[in-house]
């Protein structure tokens, strides 16, 4: 993708915009430009733009997850790795969350995307610090905890 995105304006503008997004294109560009985009929030239009943004969040958080997992799987015993692999996904949700908070989404749809973005990080936190209880150092338990996720 080049450097420079332009601002969504019309349907198809903004499922384009989604679909970069999605598949890791420059997110400063195209958050940019989705920052500055417009949309007309007609009943037929919105729903579908609202589950084009459901989808594109899911689908980022689904492959920050895989990203996090391959990440933790080298990390080893490596402090830094897995601080630098907590901080990546914590960077991830906030990317999302700048996705949700656009000027183009209404208020009461940019609060459900984040309650959808909440949702999933705190139930990933509680799934961090479950899984590392198993590690009998506590090493692990006090990575997790002192570098959420969920905040």
């Amino acid at each position: 993708m080049d450097e420079t995105v332009t601002k969504p304006e019309t349907y198809r503008e903004w499922a384009d915009l989604l679909k970069q997004f999605k598949q890791r294109g420059n997110d400063q560009a195209t958050l940019a430009a989705a920052k500055n985009g417009t949309l007309v929030w007609q009943e037929g239009v919105a729903s579908r733009f609202f589950q084009r943004v459901v989808d594109t969040i899911n689908a980022r958080i689904e492959s920050a997850s895989h990203t996090f997992q391959q990440q933790m799987t080298h990390a080893g015993a490596s402090e830094a790795a897995i601080i630098k692999a907590l901080h990546q996904l914590k960077q991830e949700y906030q990317k999302l969350i700048q996705l949700a908070t656009i000027p183009a989404i209404p208020e009461e749809t940019q609060q459900k995307l984040l309650k959808l973005i909440d949702d999933n990080r705190k139930t990933l936190q509680n799934n961090l610090e479950t899984s590392a209880k198993s590690d009998r150092s506590g090493k692990l338990a006090s990575l997790v905890k002192n570098n959420r996720v969920d905040r």
